[in-house]
């Protein structure tokens, strides 16, 4: 017995409770590592208190520690480790007052394992947690910053240990950056020098083009009576209603909680919903004197759809008390809608529990419900002889699959590339998942959206042609209707919505001059009135025209690109903008404010859609895989030689921006072709290929970063040819001017690729400055910001090309432009009761200016 009691004592002991393998390393402490321990660095980055991270150590029978009351914030924690595999276990939030505790997997996310090594400092990852009860968790890699906090709060520590990323994905920069250091370690320290200060022309052009859209959106009742018209003054939300028959606007609802969703009932009918910490809804009558009577309804969700008919019923979409899934109901908007109109008792499908989305077919009868699910899409088909299926909607990196609707006779659709060289709009199989005949395809053209009729039918698809969207109808009479409009609004892109009751239609209209107009169209005495604008205030500023150009690469890929510059054969400098993406993303003629923004000020502007981009099929797409660096950019650089054998640019003055992709491909051009590109202003770009595979949004899970690897290609196979492709391992070779952007919260890019990149030029003595947003988002998004920040873009460039010449933009001067609250009632009235013509396709008018009459 005794001896059996001994064998247990040392069982135990070998196994011993976590407290005693581990040791929290606080500042100030003197830090000693055993021949078998490592120093492991966590960063906690959290917007809610947390109760404890658990930790496990892969093969041990006893949990590791956990990281206790951890507080909001960003910040580090340290401590010693025994070598060897581990992995995160679980997160555990406090919620309400400390009251309540929830907890979330790890799972198998990325980086959510990783290796300590005795005798180095072992950097995890952040643990990044943010959103309320539908939150997610991820390990992300921001090794610069953390190891920049550890020299700050442990002096001296990482000389005395090598430091290494332990991820899923490898990651060489500490190294490199020690090495680099070390090399140049007598290279003077260089002081960041300052951006110039934008000319007052460039802050006024940027107040003009960046200021936010005024209107959002139009929306046209069945009958054709009321446009509804969704608008901005200030942080209010406002939507007007436009009596179209007695040219009168009302403000319908003014207020601050964001709109969610209108939906008509039939003429003098509407229900709004809005978020105002819940869904909350709000019957609308329209009363004959114009008043409106509102009724709450007194349950949190929306009008899902309405039945057809005139009698009110609709389907209502309760959401529940988590928050995470929807509940249907039958309702009667006639009726009462009290608490009693939504029991148990009267749910449409309540065997289904976890329903995030529903579609109804043509009938008002709710068909198809989407579940909750983090990878693979789940559906479950109601067929019409009551039985229901599941079904998993698997997709590959590749390959895309939208349900896009019920055709007339309530077959369901999808906008598939699936088996087919390109998105095409086809039959869709929910029983079985197969995709069956093509409705509507273009070879070598991806369809973009479908166009549905009143009664949600699908009646056209839209794609883009030669740089313009062009829907295909598929009725003879919606055909010649388009042709005539677009005949009388050239060069802009024309969407027509179904006619109503009383024969009008919204059309909407847009283009490289044009951010948006909507028209009414009568179709029984051919008259097209504005209605509309999305921007007013540029209404009577004249635009700058784009020109498709193409081009052809050395191996006879041929690049589609736009060019946009004033007039005239005065060689100027050229700015060359490649988009982001890059796989699936393009250019079109759009009106673009970055790109009227440099034009104005004299710039000829380059967009490129380089393989790989976007609206060219599947094909397309995969010739981008694996070209970061390589035939992406020899594209680009091929579309420049040919505007240049244009004439008309100034070849010593060429420069190039882009965001995300975009500015990585700005970076990299410099490198590759040092002689030609003068400068580079990177937004929100990569700059570290690696570090892409284990940082920003992309560690939500394994299956992003495997379409990731698809795309770029396998840092665990490849990583010196990734790392060759990465502006900050070629960092010597940019002796150009470089402008960094980067919002400190971007969580697509993280941060940490300008840290890293800015970090070695100034180690170097390299001419790069920095501009930090703080918005919370990727790229420049914000009006407010793009207002403030494309002014200092302008200074630089103007600083970098050499360029002290006063350019005058058209626009003119800012003075005279309303705020963002100010416009009123009278500029739609006075847009409504212009004179008008007569809209002839026959007589080809053309839209001569922003306001012109037909």
């Amino acid at each position: 017995m005794m001896m059996r009691r001994l064998a247990l004592c040392c069982l135990l002991l070998t196994l011993a409770p976590t407290s005693a393998w581990s040791k929290w390393i606080t500042p100030g402490d003197e830090v000693k590592l055993d021949k078998d321990e490592g120093v492991a660095v966590f960063r906690i980055d959290s917007d809610a208190d947390l109760s404890e991270i658990r930790l496990d150590r892969i093969g041990s029978v006893f949990s590791m520690p956990s990281l206790k009351k951890l507080s909001a914030g960003k910040y580090l924690r340290l401590l010693k480790l025994p070598a060897g595999e581990y992995k995160f276990d679980s997160l555990r939030l406090i919620a309400l007052g400390g009251m309540q505790e929830y907890s979330w997997e790890f799972d198998d996310q990325p980086n959510s394992t990783f290796r300590i090594e005795a005798g180095k400092i072992n950097y995890v990852g952040d643990v990044v947690t943010r959103g309320g009860l539908y939150r997610r968790i991820s390990v992300r890699n921001a090794a610069l910053a953390a190891m920049d906090t550890v020299e700050h709060d442990y002096p001296g520590l990482i000389k005395r240990y090598p430091v290494r990323y332990c991820g899923d994905m490898p990651d060489e920069f500490y190294p490199f950056l020690i090495e680099q250091q070390q090399k140049f370690a007598k290279t003077p320290a260089i002081l960041a020098a300052s951006l110039p200060k934008p000319r007052l022309a460039e802050r006024d052009l940027a107040e003009i083009l960046f200021r936010r859209f005024e209107v959002s959106g139009a929306n046209l009742d069945p009958s054709g009576k009321y446009l509804v018209e969704y608008a901005r003054e200030g942080d209010n939300q406002i939507v007007r209603l436009v009596n179209l028959d007695r040219g009168l606007t009302q403000p319908l609802y003014t207020g601050r909680r964001p709109l969610f969703d209108l939906e008509w009932i039939n003429a003098s009918r509407l229900v709004l919903t809005y978020w105002d910490q819940s869904l909350k809804s709000r019957i609308v009558d329209i009363e004959s004197d114009g008043r409106f009577r509102v009724t709450p309804i007194e349950e949190e969700g929306f009008v899902l759809g309405v039945l057809p008919g005139d009698q009110g019923d609709a389907v209502f979409a309760a959401i529940s008390a988590s928050g995470r899934a929807l509940t249907l109901f039958p309702i009667n908007l006639s009726g009462k809608l009290d608490r009693k109109t939504f029991k148990r008792k009267n749910q449409i499908h309540p065997e289904v529990k976890n329903a995030v989305a529903w579609m109804m077919d043509t009938r008002g009868v709710p068909r198809v419900a989407w579940l909750a699910a983090d990878a693979d899409t789940t559906i479950l088909y109601f067929a019409d002889d009551g039985t229901t299926h599941r079904l998993e909607i698997k997709t590959k990196p590749d390959e895309s699959l939208t349900i896009a609707g019920f055709d007339s006779n309530n077959r369901l659709l999808a906008m598939t590339n699936r088996d087919r060289e390109q998105v095409e709009l086809a039959l869709f199989d929910p029983i079985t998942g197969k995709v069956g005949d093509t409705v509507f395809g273009r070879p070598g053209t991806d369809v973009l959206h479908v166009v549905l009729d009143r009664h949600h039918a699908v009646v056209g698809a839209a794609f883009i042609k030669a740089g313009q969207l062009e829907t295909r109808f598929f009725e003879e009479g919606d055909r010649i209707l388009l042709a005539r409009l677009q005949a009388a609004l050239p060069e802009l892109n024309i969407r027509v919505d179904p006619e109503t009751s009383a024969g009008r239609r919204k059309v909407f209209a847009y283009g490289p001059t044009n951010p948006g107009s909507y028209y009414i169209l009568q179709e029984a005495t051919s008259k097209l009135d504005l209605a509309s604008s999305l921007a007013p205030h540029l209404e009577e500023r004249p635009m700058l025209s784009t020109r498709r150009i193409m081009a052809k690469a050395s191996d006879g890929f041929e690049i589609e690109s736009f060019l946009t510059r004033r007039p005239g054969s005065e060689r100027i400098p050229l700015l060359v903008l490649p988009h982001g993406g890059p796989v699936g993303v393009f250019d079109m003629k759009n009106f673009d404010p970055e790109v009227q923004f440099f034009a104005q000020l004299g710039y000829a502007v380059l967009q490129v859609n380089y393989r790989g981009s976007g609206n060219k099929g599947t094909g397309a797409h995969k010739d981008g895989f694996g070209q970061w660096g390589k035939r992406i950019e020899a594209d680009v650089n091929a579309a420049v030689d040919h505007i240049i054998s244009l004439g008309g640019i100034d070849t010593d003055r060429i420069a190039a921006m882009g965001t995300s992709y975009g500015g990585y491909s700005a970076l990299m051009l410099g490198v590759l072709w040092p002689e030609r590109y003068k400068a580079a202003v990177s937004i929100a770009g990569v700059s570290d290929i690696p570090l892409q595979f284990s940082s920003g949004d992309i560690t939500r899970s394994r299956e992003l970063v495997d379409t990731l690897v698809k795309f770029i290609g396998d840092p665990r196979k490849n990583l010196d040819e990734l790392t060759r492709a990465s502006p900050v391992y070629r960092y010597e070779e940019i002796n150009h001017p470089v402008l960094l952007i980067h919002d400190r919260n971007d969580q697509r890019v993280a941060y940490e690729h300008t840290r890293r990149l800015e970090a070695l030029m100034k180690l170097r003595g390299k001419p790069v400055q920095v501009i930090t947003v703080d918005d919370g988002e990727h790229g420049l998004v914000q009006p407010a910001t793009r207002v403030s920040t494309y002014p200092k873009i302008a200074a630089f460039l103007d600083q970098a090309l050499d360029r002290s010449e006063t350019v005058a933009s058209p626009l003119g001067s800012v003075s005279g432009v309303r705020g963002n609250g100010a416009r009123d009632e009278w500029h739609l009235l006075k847009a409504w009761r212009a004179p008008k013509g007569q809209f002839n396709s026959a007589q080809g008018n053309a839209l001569g200016s922003r306001r012109a009459t037909f």
